[in-house]
């Protein structure tokens, strides 16, 4: 539970830090406000590019932490990849673009997790994308709290943790955070086999 409540503290004071704003004459936007509200119109902005673009990810966003390392390996053997590059390069525009939604304040990165899932499928992506992770995570809530199976307790702290920041972005679309959860994942799954072990060792 402390894990969990610091975990979502660190990861809303760093988004914090990713807000660039200004203050033109006596305009004044308090961040933790526009951390909350900027992400609508930042959404809606870089839908209409994505719509023009015409490139649909067909899931090489939502999976997108993948795919980023796998082109970056195949780059370097001289092989590209244009259907996911084609796809990399709408994902990186709400962050490398800054988008004025107040007089003065500019702000980007804040495209929640639907703007990945619309490069996939458009609005049905939207749509059936929330539908399975909201039913993943009552399914895992249940597994890891009613049940009180241990097993399931690192992946509820997932998503927590994926739950948390979807209102700015969607973390699997990243190879940090890919990597990280594989890793946890596989230290994780040690951890419980040593334990195992150790136990029955111990008989």
């Amino acid at each position: 539970g402390m894990f969990v409540l610091v975990l979502g503290i660190v990861a809303f004071v760093t988004s914090l830090f990713r807000v660039k704003s200004q203050s033109v004459g006596s305009l004044k936007i308090n961040s933790v406000y526009a951390y909350f509200n900027v992400n609508l119109p930042i959404l809606s902005r870089w839908i209409s590019t994505v719509d023009t673009s015409g490139v649909k990810g067909n899931g090489l966003a939502f999976f997108g932490g993948i795919f980023q390392l796998l082109d970056l390996i195949l780059n370097k053997f001289g092989i590209n990849l244009p259907v996911y590059e084609n796809v990399a390069n709408l994902i990186n525009i709400p962050q490398q673009n800054w988008v004025q939604i107040y007089s003065g304040n500019w702000y980007n990165a804040f495209d929640t997790m639907f703007y990945d899932l619309y490069i996939d499928f458009r609005i049905w992506g939207v749509f059936i994308g929330s539908l399975i992770l909201g039913g993943l995570s009552k399914w895992i809530y249940v597994l890891s709290t009613e049940f009180k199976n241990e097993k399931y307790v690192f992946p509820a702290m997932i998503l927590v943790e994926i739950l948390a920041s979807s209102f700015f972005r969607w973390q699997f679309g990243t190879f940090t955070f890919t990597g990280a959860f594989l890793l946890s994942f596989f230290m994780f799954k040690n951890l419980k086999s040593n334990e195992t072990n150790g136990s029955k060792d111990l008989r």
